[in-house]
C-alpha cells in the first residue's frame, strides 16, 4: 500500500486540507510549498507517490518536479483546478499525466492509486 505521499502545494489552506484528508486516509504526508523543497524531500525520504500542483512557488514548476520524479521512477499525480494548464504542459513536454481536480477527496486519490497499481 502507498504510505508516503509528497504533497507539493503552495496555497497553505489547500495544503492543510489535503494533508489532513490524506492523513485521515492512513497516509504519511510530506507537505512542501515549492519544487526545490520537494526534491529535497525526495532525496531524503522514501516517497511512494507525489501529488503536485502545477503552479507553485520558487524557480521550479510542478511540471519540472514531475519530470524529475519521472526520471527517478516516482509516480506523480497532478492536483489542479485548471485542466487547461495541464493539457498545455503535456503537449509542451510530451508526457501524459494522471490528474485529480481540486477540490478532491481521499477516495478519488485511492482510485488513482488503484489505477496506477501502486498498492
Amino acid at each position: 500500500m502507498v504510505k508516503n505521499i509528497l504533497l507539493v502545494e503552495d496555497e497553505a489552506i489547500i495544503a492543510l486540507d489535503i494533508s489532513l484528508e490524506l492523513e485521515m486516509g492512513g497516509f504519511k504526508v510530506f507537505s512542501v510549498d515549492n519544487g526545490e523543497a520537494a526534491l529535497e524531500v525526495v532525496a531524503n525520504e522514501d516517497i511512494d507517490l507525489a501529488v503536485l500542483d502545477i503552479k507553485i512557488k520558487g524557480n521550479l514548476t510542478g511540471v519540472d518536479v514531475f519530470l524529475k520524479l519521472r526520471e527517478l521512477g516516482i509516480p506523480a499525480v497532478f492536483s489542479t483546478a485548471n485542466i487547461d494548464i495541464l493539457s498545455k504542459s503535456e503537449a509542451e513536454f510530451d508526457f501524459e499525466a494522471k490528474y485529480i481536480k481540486k477540490p478532491f477527496n481521499v477516495n478519488e486519490l485511492r482510485q488513482i492509486i488503484d489505477d496506477l497499481n501502486l498498492e
